[in-house]
């Protein structure tokens, strides 16, 4: 990856845009220095030249500087300008601008294609992709800055963690714990299935204790019995059927002697009403006439009372008659009444005979009446028991089919408990095949668990020898350049963590230095002054070369600020040496920041001065001769 340009405005003490042309630079060494004519008495100190090497590049690129400082407070102090960060950079062929903004927070990039700049706004997580190197990689890779600790002075646990996150080894830790995490939750489910198979062993007992053989029995001998009783109470109906059957025919054939009977006093009974009525009418009749013969009779007596003082003159015609007139007329007169009251003697008695025969058969008539009344009574009782024996027949008829389709239901009833000893052996059967099954699951998680559980520790044995292997490898780097930074025959040992007896993981990172002159190798802390700034750069050095070497990616910068600290000049002479040296060797420019005045060494292509006066921090080119 290639940083080709750095834009820094409104950046800390830098208010107007200032430019670091990096693509201007040729391969080589380049020292970094400042002049405060603000505050004279500080120096090179002050005047910008970390702000811009070291905390804008690291901000733009990561949202925060070495010393972590973000958002608000690493604006300008006068505010006039808005804080913008961009970089330009080169990355697979590919030309990029990043740029940072403050207030209003930004983050955005642009693939520069022809003329144009298109930018878009991008999250933390793609720039760190893009990139390839997160936040303590790249410090520790591309920018030494003063004000971060050096990688030898971390204490071991912080110091192997951030070697871990350089080399991304924290991923075989993550993978332990995911199968630890992985084993807790197979244990959890065995757990869950040995409870289920504990609840079917249990549910298999209750099952096989249940003996149904009795009530089979006791179920079969009631419904014996209650089969019996419906066939003794369907022939006791169909005997009472048959009964009535029976009575009911007796019943009819009495009936039908009735009616007959009964047909017979109606003819009887109208034929002596037919009588009655005739005698009646011919009583009538007479009477009719007996009452004529009396008017006729009377009137004859009238007749005859007139003749009775008559000598001479008849009474009807006026006219004078005879003696013997008169007499014959008298004569005849009651010759017609006597025949007359004859007559009327006989109908007396043809009368009183009619009459005694009219009451002889209005006897026998009533007698008669009589008897059909009797027949009628005779009859309705006759009809109320046939019409009862009828309802009795239904009655039996209904509880006849009634039991008929109980005995039929009773007959086809299954034993209850035939199917609940079926059910039993079926659920017995579920049970012992969920049982199977059940253990079946358990073999396979219990295989399931002891992979997984090997893995909890195997994860962390490849984490080991990973890093035992990136240990041997940057142990190698530092003793390498050791003996560039002056320290001849001195070497590091590097020790890092290991799993204890118990399996716990002993955390730490130590560093062991042995020196010609010791008979042991002591702990890097026992060093201090310049001996120990120059086992710090070493480490710094094979730390750089190592992320390289690992993350497969090579900046073509590399900044160091403030690392002649605690050297003498023999000391600045030998890192300005090894520096210029691997500038070359790796095609890098190297870009080295101090307060002291280190360009005499001549080793340096050019020196870039960093100005800050009232209007802020600018950048001076000048070189060196």
């Amino acid at each position: 990856m290639k940083i080709n340009e750095l834009r820094i405005q409104g950046f800390k003490s830098f208010d107007e845009e200032q430019v670091i042309p990096f693509h201007d630079f040729r391969t080589g060494f380049y020292f970094v220095t400042g002049k405060n004519l603000v505050e004279p008495e500080l120096g090179a100190n002050g005047a910008g030249k970390s702000a811009a090497f070291i905390d804008a590049l690291c901000w733009v690129l990561h949202g925060k500087t070495p010393s972590k400082l973000k958002a608000g407070n690493i604006v300008n102090w006068t505010g006039k300008k808005k804080c913008v960060v961009e970089l330009g950079f080169e990355k697979n062929q590919i030309d990029y601008v990043l740029r940072r903004c403050q207030s209003p927070n930004k983050l955005q990039l642009s693939s520069r294609v022809a003329a144009s700049t298109n930018f878009r706004d991008v999250t933390q997580e793609e720039l760190d992709d893009l990139i390839g190197l997160g936040f303590d990689s790249f410090l520790y890779s591309i920018i030494v800055s003063q004000f971060s600790s050096k990688f030898f002075d971390l204490d071991p646990e912080p110091k192997l963690k951030i070697f871990s996150d350089i080399l991304d080894l924290g991923v075989w830790l993550d993978l332990s714990d995911k199968a630890k995490k992985e084993v807790v939750k197979i244990d959890k489910r065995i757990y869950d299935l040995e409870d289920k198979v504990s609840n079917v062993r249990g549910q298999l007992q209750s099952f096989e204790e249940l003996d149904y053989t009795e009530q089979i029995k006791e179920w079969d001998k009631k419904q014996k019995f209650i089969i019996e009783t419906c066939e003794m109470d369907i022939e006791a109906i169909r005997e009472r059927l048959v009964i009535n059957q029976k009575s009911q025919k007796e019943v009819l054939d009495l009936l039908e002697v009735i009616k007959k009977k009964r047909e017979e006093a109606l003819k009887e009974c109208s034929k002596w009403q037919k009588l009655v009525n005739i005698i009646e009418n011919q009583i009538q009749d007479l009477k009719q006439e007996r009452s004529a013969r009396e008017s006729e009779i009377r009137l004859k007596h009238k007749e005859i009372d007139k003749f009775e003082d008559v000598t001479d003159i008849c009474p009807y015609c006026n006219t004078e008659v005879s003696k013997e007139h008169l007499d014959g007329e008298i004569s005849k007169l009651e010759k017609e009444l006597d025949f007359l009251e004859q007559a009327q003697l006989k109908d007396e008695t043809v009368l009183s005979s009619l009459v005694e025969t009219a009451t002889k058969d209005s006897a026998n008539k009533d007698k008669v009446d009589d008897e059909l009344k009797q027949i009628d009574k005779d009859l309705q009782k006759i009809e109320f028991e046939s019409e009862d024996l009828l309802n009795k027949r239904d009655q039996y008829e209904e509880d006849l089919s009634e039991k008929q389709e109980k005995l039929e239901e009773v007959v086809v009833e299954k034993n209850p408990y035939f199917d609940l000893e079926l059910e039993n052996k079926g659920k017995m059967k579920n049970l012992k095949d969920d049982k199977k099954d059940l253990d079946q699951a358990l073999t396979i998680l219990h295989e399931d668990r002891e992979l997984k559980n090997y893995w909890v520790k195997g994860y962390k044995e490849v984490r080991l020898f990973l890093v035992a292997q990136a240990l041997q490898e940057f142990e190698i780097q530092v003793n390498n350049n050791l003996q560039k930074l002056g320290l001849l025959d001195w070497s590091v040992e590097l020790g890092v963590d290991k799993e204890t007896g118990s399996g716990t993981i002993r955390k730490g990172f130590d560093v062991l230095v042995k020196a010609p002159h010791s008979e042991k190798a002591v702990p890097f802390a026992c060093w201090s002054g310049g001996e120990g700034q120059r086992l710090r750069l070493a480490g710094t050095f094979g730390l750089m070369d190592l992320i390289t070497s690992r993350k497969g990616i090579d900046f073509n910068i590399e900044i160091w600020d403030e690392p002649t600290q605690f050297l003498s000049s023999d000391g600045i002479e030998a890192l300005a040496c090894v520096l210029k040296e691997r500038a070359l060797d790796l095609n890098k420019k190297i870009f080295l920041i101090d307060h002291r005045d280190v360009a005499s060494f001549g080793y340096f292509n050019s020196k870039i001065t960093f100005i800050k006066d009232n209007i802020g921090s600018h950048i001076q080119w000048e070189s060196i001769k």
